[in-house]
């Protein structure tokens, strides 16, 4: 750590404005140079792992990394938009292109925002069917001739390497770890997510400097999911230790305060979380969530999978609507906006969760990590029974065909997040089935996809 840093701010804005101009996609050399640059500028002892591109991680394949040299858009007499002055104007995971296209065919490879014209909205795609496009402000669009011709140059590549996060251990006098989670991919972005990751920062100089620590904490450093997978994937000797996990994003607004609880929502975490919110927040200053409703639905979900079944919390602030805050993936989300007293706020308020748990000095209870979702529900149907996983971490569905169409089940694509955290082989499908509000014979048959896939085995109800 430099020594210009003394302070929580200081480590804040060293760290974001580090870290903020960096192409981090999921997997490239930007978000390796983050690392990089958290080991040398922030956390010695961080250890970087790497993971062959193209290997699986659970049911997920590690991607390939990506890498762009130049792009352009032109109309033949200038360059309407360049990757060198705006360098979210290109898909992430965009493949190369160099040709002349015609208005309508520009127009399907052209993510904007209409309600925002002068903002870059950023779009990416890792998986599935990849293809090439641009980010375009909405102002720029509206002003292109439909009869025009267009000059589409993304020089990209897709190549083998390695798949890299960080993290760091410390001990504890109990070997039950808090796993604490920074997500730092979201290219030139940092509100998303890079205010939660300088908030573990901050942690992490707090609790290193904690001599009588009863936790053990691993922070990891790791681009969105797929990096909490392939750590956990790769490191399966510290999940019988893990009791507890804190995610955190959006912290770098004034915005309204969301705290989303684990999947029962009564564990000593949740308890020390409503606690501390309860002592230093009135009421209308925050909101608590239940399990993947709270605006957060990335890595909290790995914790709340098989194997690990470990209670997961999360904290942001956002806006209530679908577009958490106005510069959300885009082009405006810079350190300029963001709000530091926030962060700090966001700091105080995790580690006081955690000065409670550490206050209570208690080893969780085994039993919190089986989540009954219906215990009192009677009931069942002759065919009910009990799906056992035998995957590990949360299925890469599109993978296996399981994947659901917002558009075409929206009310089942909103509630597989909770299905998977249920397949643990305690809860049955019926149970499933009124803990996520929909008919047994829906959840039966998507449940029956998971058994064709051989990602489960049936256990009768009554074993």
């Amino acid at each position: 750590m430099k020594s210009a840093i003394k302070n929580s701010v200081d480590v804040f804005r060293s760290f974001i404005e580090t870290i903020a101009p960096l192409n981090r996609s999921i997997c490239s050399p930007g978000l390796d140079q983050a690392l990089y640059l958290i080991k040398r500028e922030f956390i010695p002892e961080l250890e970087i792992e790497s993971y062959p591109t193209g290997s699986d991680a659970w049911t997920w394949i590690l991607p390939r990394k990506w890498d762009i040299a130049e792009a352009y858009l032109s109309d033949g007499q200038r360059k309407l938009i360049d990757f060198k002055d705006e360098p979210l104007c290109v898909w992430s995971g965009s493949l190369s292109v160099d040709r002349d296209v015609s208005y309508d065919e520009l127009m399907k490879h052209t993510h904007t925002d209409r309600d925002y014209p002068d903002l870059i909205r950023w779009y990416f795609r890792y998986y599935g069917t990849l293809d090439w496009g641009f980010n375009l402000p909405y102002k720029l669009v509206r002003d292109l001739d439909p009869k025009g011709t267009y000059r589409a140059v993304i020089k990209s590549r897709y190549y083998d390497d390695d798949f890299r996060v960080g993290s760091v251990f410390l001990p504890g006098k109990t070997a039950s770890t808090i796993l604490v989670i920074s997500d730092i991919c979201h290219p030139f972005q940092c509100n998303d997510s890079l205010t939660g990751a300088a908030v573990n920062l901050a942690l992490y100089y707090k609790l290193r400097e904690t001599s009588d620590r009863f936790y053990s904490y691993l922070f990891i450093f790791v681009p969105e999911t797929i990096g909490t997978i392939a750590f956990l994937a790769n490191n399966e000797a510290v999940i019988p230790d893990l009791v507890y996990a804190i995610y955190s994003e959006f912290l770098g607004r004034d915005l309204l305060l969301h705290f989303q609880q684990s999947v029962s929502g009564d564990t000593q975490l949740d308890r020390a979380a409503k606690e501390h919110l309860g002592n230093h927040y009135k009421s209308d200053q925050y909101k608590i969530m239940p399990f993947r409703q709270g605006g957060v639905t990335n890595d909290e979900m790995v914790l709340a999978c098989p194997p690990m079944h470990v209670p997961s919390i999360a904290f942001n602030r956002r806006n209530s609507g679908p577009l958490y805050f106005r510069e959300y993936h885009s082009n405006e989300d810079t350190p300029a906006r963001l709000n530091f007293d926030k962060i700090e706020e966001g700091f105080h308020m995790i580690s006081g969760c955690l000065d409670i748990l550490e206050k209570n000095r208690t080893i969780p209870d085994p039993s919190e990590k089986i989540f009954r979702c219906a215990p009192e529900f009677s009931g069942h149907p002759e065919d009910d029974f009990v799906p056992v996983p035998k995957f590990k971490g949360p299925p890469f569905l599109s993978r296996f065909g399981l994947w659901v169409d917002w558009r075409v089940e929206p009310e089942l694509n909103a509630a597989v997040d909770l299905i998977v955290a249920c397949l643990d082989g305690n809860n049955s499908v019926a149970e499933i089935a009124a803990f996520v509000n929909l008919p047994y014979d829906t959840i039966r048959a998507y449940v029956e996809c998971f058994e064709k896939q051989g990602l489960i085995f049936r256990k009768n109800r009554l074993a």
